[in-house]
Parts: C-alpha cells; structure tokens; sequence
C-alpha cells in the first residue's frame, strides 16, 4: 500500500511539471501581452479611454463616394441607405459613431455618423455619402485624401449637431 502511494505522487509529479511547463509559458504569453496593451492604452488620452467625447485623429487617407446602387438597401446599423443623409461607412468604428471628415486639399469638412462597413477597396478608409462628399468639395464618381477624426461615440439614434465647416 505504501508503495502504491508512491506510484500516484510520483505520477502525479510528472503530469504536474508538464502542466506547470505549459501554464507557464501561457502565462508569460498572456503578460506579455498585457504589458503591450498597455503601452498601446498609455498612448490613447485617459479621456478617451473613459468615453468622453474627444477629438481624436484616427487617420489619413483615401475617401471614397458610395454608391448610387445602395440606395434605399440596408446598411449595417440596418437603417435604409439615404444618399442624402450625412453618413458613412467604415470598417472597424462602431456604428453610431460621428467622425469629422475634413478633405485635405479643399480644407472642408463635415461630421458624419457611421452606418455602415466599408470600403473594402484596398487603400481607403471611408465611404462617405454623396451629400457629404459634395459638403467637402469632393467629386461626386471619385476620391480624395481626407484626415478622420472621431467626434462622439453616440448610439446609431443618439443625437448631436451636423456640423460643416466652410
């Protein structure tokens, strides 16, 4: 009996170095993780971690006119699409939230509210309506270099002032 006691805590050693091994290295995975995370949060303003609206720039890029053949289809949010309504698509923000589209040439923008995802052409970074890309001086069939910035991170029917900058 004394014996076979042995046997299962010797075996019990084994399993238990090999699971220690893997948790271990889980582990250190997981921290190491965790201390990017947070190097990443440290550069977000505090402000903007804890929800309240700021004005934040998320990037610079292509800008795209959606189009004419959406029009009446459902967008993400699930709402009609309304090539009159002041709106866009993207592929990563929250539906709901507002950004400020401002066309780097023109130095005209406006707010729009997010709806939708896209574009999924390689190389731009919204999809605006055809409203608001003629707000900011964009052609109606093409593209223009924008900087995006996030103004409020409202609800799809959250309100919050249009805003269009001449």
């Amino acid at each position: 009996m004394h014996a076979r006691n042995i046997w299962i805590v010797t075996q019990c050693r084994i399993r238990s170095a090999a699971y220690f091994r893997e948790r271990a290295f889980v582990a250190l995975l997981i921290l190491a993780l965790g201390a990017g995370m947070q190097s990443a949060l440290a550069t977000v303003p505090k402000s903007l971690r804890s929800g309240h609206a700021h004005m934040l720039e998320l990037a610079k890029g292509i800008a795209s006119v959606y189009s004419d053949r959406f029009e009446g289809r459902k967008t993400a949010s699930g709402e009609a699409y309304d090539r009159y309504a002041l709106t866009a698509a993207h592929r990563t923000l929250p539906l709901g939230t507002r950004i400020k589209v401002t066309n780097i040439s023109t130095r005209r923008s406006i707010t729009v509210r997010i709806n939708d995802r896209g574009p999924f052409r390689p190389g731009r970074i919204v999809d605006l309506s055809p409203r608001a890309a003629v707000a900011i001086g964009m052609p109606v069939d093409g593209l223009a270099n924008v900087q995006i910035q996030v103004v409020s991170r409202a609800g799809p029917t959250g309100s919050g002032a249009i805003e269009v900058n001449l």
